[in-house]
């Protein structure tokens, strides 16, 4: 009776830790989500970009909100994150629970990169695990996963 008791209370304090630790990724500031996939998902947004094979859905407001609350619905190659231009580095480290590492310039652009665990897919480079990647331009900052897939 002991071992049942022990074991229902760390499935609770585990279910516990793994509701307060989420994984997801925030898009809590967030002005556009851009969402690259292989299919076309109207219920997205009627801003749909085609390019080849690919759709690009671009995402503002309440369409956001939808896609964030039914996210594992959609089978994504990639999301690109574009927030204001009046954030820093920081924030974008304590958001996402990494510390980004500049890996060098792009169009004068710096170029950071970073691991995130909400995000399921990574590559390893120089030894560390990569799966997101941000840069700051003229305009905002985006957060791509597993990389920008749309250009800055």
């Amino acid at each position: 009776m002991k071992k049942m008791i022990v074991f229902f209370i760390f499935i609770v304090l585990l279910f516990t830790i793994s509701f307060f630790n989420s994984n997801s990724i925030s898009f809590a500031d967030c002005e556009k989500v851009v969402v690259i996939s292989g299919e076309r998902y109207d219920e997205l947004t009627e801003d749909i970009i085609q390019n080849g094979k690919e759709f690009y859905h671009v995402l503002t407001g309440e369409n956001i909100d939808f896609f964030k609350n039914s996210i594992s619905k959609f089978n994504y190659k990639g999301l690109s994150l574009y927030f204001n231009k009046n954030h820093n580095l920081q924030h974008f480290n304590k958001v996402f629970s990494t510390t980004f590492s500049n890996k060098g310039k792009v169009d004068n652009y710096d170029i950071y990169y970073g691991y995130f665990n909400g995000y399921r897919d990574f590559k390893i480079i120089d030894g560390k695990r990569i799966n997101m990647q941000l840069v700051k331009t003229e305009s905002n900052w985006i957060v791509g996963f597993p990389m920008i897939l749309t250009g800055f």
